[in-house]
Order: structure tokens, then sequence, then C-alpha cells
């Protein structure tokens, strides 16, 4: 989001310079992700007196412009609207414009020429070169125009995390900053939207048919305008932030959508014969044009406003290709409402658009403030396009949306922040955060109501990161005490893992961290079918055909990785992964017993290159599969589990030498495998030595382990041995034997 700073100040008093505002603001959690400087010096307001036809060039003008002084400049002008009698931006010799240039007198075709008369993206303030920028008459000639008009500004390049939808307008950030500094507040003018009777009874009627998707809907009336371009001022407001001019009505509706985060709409009341306004779901292949010229075929379920039977806008994303206002336009209706969330991102992303308007509503609008903007785009309408703002409002507000009340107690924010916060500066906090806190001081604990406008506050923990960000991170000490205050448990997962990552660390492994999207390919390349043994989880909307799959196995990152090492002269690798792999059962799951979508934790280790490091006194040899299985061992041995068994319990993965691999298991649980690589496959990834490849699944794995281990004393006696020779039959595996 782009915020103008000179826009910001109609909201708040500002006592930081920019840099320190924009430092605060990331503090508080709202990072601020560059700063647009806007710097022009020397332009005055200057009068045309008098045009004339260049002699020798017949696009050029010479005209004669008044600045104040005693003598006027000449200046050669090449715009066609220059004309007598207007009033005009000047920059004279030494003038300097955005962007650094300075202005300096030159002659052009023979014309010494004293300057420029600018237009309006040579100022900075938008994008129009067709003409010169004609300004308003009342402006006093040959005075500084930075002092009439924003020339000079910052605009901050703001990064809005997803649950603070309350942070997308100016109003937004000045409750931050209230917050953080107590400045005072200041709200923008209002029309009176008293619910009482008004010239709006009988003419507008609300009629919602889907509460969910629309628990409230305002709207009102401005009769009598002018469709027409706005003011210069908006004009550059809505450049600086990031929006185009359109016209007066337009432009009103986006002006309140900045300052106040409510996203609007201005229909034309004559597409409302009979002046009610429907809400309704779309039916499923329903038809709809919407204003950029597409056509749509609607699935069903999208909030749907209509005149009477007819759709003129899909709610909160895009109203239709004939709704909006034209030159002919008379009466304009402004909808202002809110929209459920969920609704509004499902209806945006099957019709495939992002708008203002959904992007706000997508991270929740505040429906107390729905009558408000809607009283504030009509009152802009009324002032700059003409007309009048019909007393009275059409409000339907069915399903009223709770204000929950959240209790935040004086020992949490102590135990989770490690410090203890006066009980005054706490008040004080949530009082400027518009909490409302009711103190009881001998229970030790405040009684907050949540406003409308902050969705994200939820539970007690969420009002102790308010408290800790409006008093400042910095000011919380790094400090050891917090670790003994704090009750910090593990899982038994968790202990597992760790201890798993400590003894691969111990013997050269190093963790690796792999993406958990990947294509058919990189199955294809491990010979597994996407549509087979593998059973990935398809995604909906992949970004693209290579990560369009969950990954079913975490060999393919792990076989990359190697590649590249490899690649790069590392001819030793031994590498693993902890992690998550994803299963779509299809048909094999047992309708409400379990989910058809699974997830595994497993370990997958890779070694390649030499089984021991190089040494002088003996000769060098690559891993084999016996390096896997003391690999697996050693684990194992880790974890103290006996009694496992090694066999035949199943034929290897596809991507495996079956005379080189071997399953385990214990008591009938198969824990995973071990062996070599088929060398073709390795030989796919250039890697041209052996390759072992392991895989545990950490799920079967933890019920077996043992909730203590006991130490055991050695034995005081020699160890004694014997020699055993053992006649079996052919073909009984060594694992059978074992």
């Amino acid at each position: 989001m782009l915020l103008p700073l000179s826009w910001l100040t109609d909201f708040i008093e500002i006592e930081l310079d920019p840099d320190g505002l924009a430092e605060a603001l990331t503090m508080t959690g709202t990072e601020v992700e560059a700063i647009h400087r806007f710097a022009i010096e020397g332009v005055m307001v200057g009068r045309v007196a008098s045009r004339e036809k260049h002699p020798d060039a017949d696009r050029l003008s010479v005209c004669t412009v008044d600045v104040g002084g005693d003598d006027p400049l000449t200046i050669v002008c090449g715009a066609p609207n220059v004309a007598r009698g207007q009033t005009v931006a000047v920059a004279p010799p030494g003038a300097r414009l955005p962007g650094g240039l300075e202005i300096k007198a030159r002659k052009m075709r023979g014309v010494q020429s004293a300057g420029m008369i600018l237009a309006e993206d040579e100022l900075g303030i938008g994008v129009g070169h067709e003409g010169i920028l004609v300004l308003d008459d009342d402006l006093p000639i040959g005075e500084d125009l930075a002092e009439h008009l924003p020339l000079r500004d910052t605009v901050f390049e703001l990064s809005i995390t997803p649950n603070r939808g309350d942070c997308l307008s100016l109003l937004g950030i000045a409750r931050e900053l209230h917050a953080l500094t107590g400045a005072p507040l200041f709200m923008p003018p209002l029309a009176d939207h008293a619910s009482g009777a008004g010239e709006l009874d009988g003419r507008v009627r609300i009629e919602i048919l889907d509460v969910d998707g629309c628990p409230r809907y305002a709207a009102r009336v401005v009769e009598g305008v002018t469709i027409g371009p706005s003011p210069l001022l908006w004009r550059i407001r809505l450049h600086r932030a990031g929006m185009r001019p359109i016209n007066a009505v337009v432009d009103a509706t986006n002006i309140t959508l900045l300052e106040l985060g409510q996203p609007q709409h201005g229909f034309d009341l004559s597409r409302f014969p009979s002046g009610t306004v429907v809400v309704r779901c779309s039916g499923d292949g329903e038809e709809f044009t919407t204003l950029d010229g597409v056509e749509h075929r609607l699935p069903a379920g999208l909030v749907m406003i209509a005149a009477d039977e007819v759709p003129v806008a899909v709610g909160g994303v895009m109203g239709g290709l004939d709704s909006g206002v034209t030159e002919s336009t008379g009466a304009v209706l402004v909808e202002s409402a809110y929209f459920d969330p969920s609704r509004v991102r499902k209806a945006a992303n099957s019709l495939k658009i992002a708008s203002e308007s959904s992007y706000r509503f997508e991270r929740g609008v505040d429906p107390e403030r729905v009558p408000d903007a809607a009283a504030r785009t009509a009152w802009l309408i009324a002032e700059h396009a003409g007309g009048k703002v019909l007393p009275g409002i059409a409000d339907a507000y069915p399903a009223p949306v709770e204000k929950p009340e959240l209790r935040l107690r004086r020992e949490r924010i102590g135990l989770l922040l490690g410090i203890e916060i006066a009980d005054d500066d706490v008040t004080r906090i949530l009082d400027r955060l518009g909490l409302a806190p009711g103190y009881d001081a001998g229970a030790g604990e405040w009684r907050v109501a949540v406003p409308t406008h902050r969705h994200d506050l939820e539970r007690e923990i969420d009002l102790v990161e308010e408290v800790a960000r409006i008093y400042g991170y910095d000011r919380i000490p790094e400090s050891s005490a917090l670790a003994g205050r704090v009750p910090i448990g593990s899982s038994a997962m968790e202990g597992l893992i760790a201890t798993l990552e400590q003894q691969l660390a111990g013997i050269g492994f190093a963790g690796s961290s792999g993406n958990s999207f990947l294509g058919a390919s990189d199955l294809r390349a491990l010979r597994l079918d996407a549509e087979g043994e593998a059973n990935p989880i398809r995604i909906a909307n992949p970004i693209g055909e290579e990560q369009s799959l969950m990954r079913p196995s975490l060999l393919p990152s792990l076989m990359a990785a190697a590649r590249g090492n490899v690649a790069r002269g590392r001819s030793d690798v031994r590498l693993f992964e902890i992690g998550k792999v994803f299963e779509d059962r299809g048909g094999r799951h047992e309708r409400g017993a379990e989910s058809r979508y699974v997830e595994h934790e497993v370990l997958t280790l890779l070694a390649t290159g030499a089984a021991e490091p190089l040494h002088w006194g003996r000769e060098s040899r690559p891993v084999d599969f016996y390096d896997g299985r003391g690999i697996v061992d050693h684990l194992l041995r880790a974890v103290a589990l006996e009694g496992v068994f090694w066999g035949e319990d199943g034929a290897a993965p596809p991507f495996m030498d079956q005379g080189r691999a071997a399953a385990f298991h214990h008591d009938g649980a198969r824990l995973g495998w071990v062996g070599l690589l088929d060398e073709k496959i390795a030989a796919a990834f250039d890697l041209s030595r052996p390759v072992i490849v392991a895989h545990l699944n950490l799920e079967e794995l933890l019920p077996l382990l043992a909730g203590e281990r006991h130490y055991q004393e050695p034995s005081r006696f020699p160890a004694s041995r014997r020699d055993l020779s053992l006649l079996m039959p052919p073909g009984l595996s060594f694992a059978r034997i074992e």
C-alpha cells in the first residue's frame, strides 16, 4: 500500500521525521518497504498573458507569462492546449523538478525561452502529458506552487500483513500512530446519516437474501450530479496512492476507500427502476459481464447485487459493465457494505479478478463503518460533482457482527514477555488501541471489548502481543530468565526428531530442506508413477506444472541437492531431511473412518562418495549396502529400539537396486528400507558413484520406543566366544538366519 505523508496529516498530528516515522511503523508490525521522496523547488503560479504562434515552428507557441514580477517571462511551449488567461505551473530558470532536473534558459528554434510551462507528469503528480496543467484561477500569481499543492511529499510503501486489514487505510495507520504516540486523531467530515425519516425513504429499499454473504448493506443517494473531472488535489492524492483518477464520482468512492478502508461503488440510480437493491446468490452458470468488459459464466454461491432480477455487480469484487456512472448520470446510488471475507475470496479467485475492493474485503472491513463511509462519499460527491445528498439512509443489517469480549491477565503479560509492565501503561495502551479496557485491580485483569475493525484479536495472547508491540519490542530486555519462567514442552515426536538430527550430524550428515511441491517429472525420474504407487495429492491451483503435486517422497529434493554438490566439486555427499510427505488414498479409505488425504513424518537420507575420510594408510572405497545398513543400525541403537527384523516383507521401491536393498520392521510394522540406488537412475542425476538411500517412517517408529531408558552395569566376567557352522537349505535369506 502506498501512503502519502501529506494526506496522512489530515488524520493525525505527526512530529516524527519520515525516517523516524518509518522506523516507528516497522517496529509496530507495519513494515515500511520503501520511502519515495518527491522534491520540487522554484515552481511558481503563473498566468498566460499572451500566446502567439512561433515564427519558425507550427507546433510551438511563444507565450508571455506573468509570474508576479515586474517583467513577465517569455516561454516557448509545445502544448496544444495552452491559451491566454490560463493559470499555470511555471518553472523559471533555476527551478528543480522531480528527479533532479534543473531548468535552464535556452533557445528553441531561434526564440529564447525562460523556463517551462509544466504538465502533470513533469510535476510528478500524474501521468498526463497531452497538454499543460491548468490550475484553478483563485491561486495567487507569483507564489510558490508547493505552498498550495502537495508537490513536496513523502510516500511510504507499506507491507500490510494479511491479518491487519484495518491498516489498509489512512485512518488505520493513523490509529496505529495514535496508539504509539498518543497524538490526537482527526476524522473527516461526514454528512448526517441518521436512519430516521428522510427523502430516501420509499425511494430505495434493500433486500438481503444472502445474509451469510452480506451481513450489512447500506446506500445513500445524491441527486443532480454533473459528471466531470475531480479536483486537482484528489487527482494528486490518488496518483500518489497508486490509483488512476476517473471522474469526480468514481474518485470520491476511491478517496473514501483510501481514507476509511471501506470499498464502495457508485451506481447510476436509473439502473434501479423500482428502487430495490437485492443481495442474492449467483446461479450456477449465470452470465455476467464485469466492468472491465470480460464476460463470465458464474459458479453458484457468489454474492450478487441486483436491480430486482438484473445483476449489476459481484459483491465485493467488481461492478457490472453497465452499472457505473456515465456522462448522462443524474443521480448516484452509493453502495457501502460488509461482505463475508471468505465469500469475496472465493469470488475473486473463481473470476480471476484482483481489485482494490476485493483486496480489502478479503481481509475484513469494519461493519460499523459502513454508514459513515456512505455518508462521507455522498458528501464528497455533492461537494465536487454538484447535486444534493438526500436525507436518510437505506441500511439493512439483519446479522449484526458481535463484538467479542476478551480477558487479559497481568500475570500472563509478565509470564510471556518476561518483564513487568505497569498497570497504568497497559491500560493506556489498550485505551489508545480503542479496546475500551475495564480493569479489575483485585483480580489483576482487564476486560476489553474488541472493536469490529480488529478481526485479528481473538484470544488473550493477541492482547499480550498488542501490549508488547505498542510498549516497544526494543524496550523488552534480552534475558535468560525468560526461559526459566515459561513452561516449555516438546512432544515425543519432537524429541525423536531432535535425537535423530543429533546422531546424523555426529556421523557427518548435513540437514537439507526441500520444497513441499514437485512435478510429475520428478516422480518419473525415480520410476514412480504419479497415478500409481506414489499416490501424490494434486494441487487445485498450482503455480506451474513443476509444482503441481504435494510431495509423496523426500528423495527428489535430496537427489537434486546431491547433484548440485557433486557438480560443484564436492564428491563426498551426506544429506538427510526430516519432514512431511503426503498421500492421496483415493478409494482406499473408508468413509467416515479416515481422511482421503494423509501426511506422514519421515526421515530420508542419502550418501555417495567415499565410505571413510581419505587416509594415507588405507585405500579409499565407495559406500556400499553395508554402510547404509550400519547407519540405520546406528540410528536404531540411538533410540534404544531392539528386536528389529531385517527381511523381505515386500519389494524395495522401484528406484532401488533390487539385489542390494532390504526392508526392516518390528512386530509386523514396516519401519523403512535401505539400499543402493539403481545405477541408471543415479547416472540420470549425474551421480557416477554408488548412492546409499535410506528411509525411516517416524510415525511407525515412535510407538515402539520405550518411555524410559535405564542404565545396566556391564558384566564383570570375560566374554566367551564360540564359532558355529550351520547347514542351511538353498534360497534361505540371511535375514531369516539372523
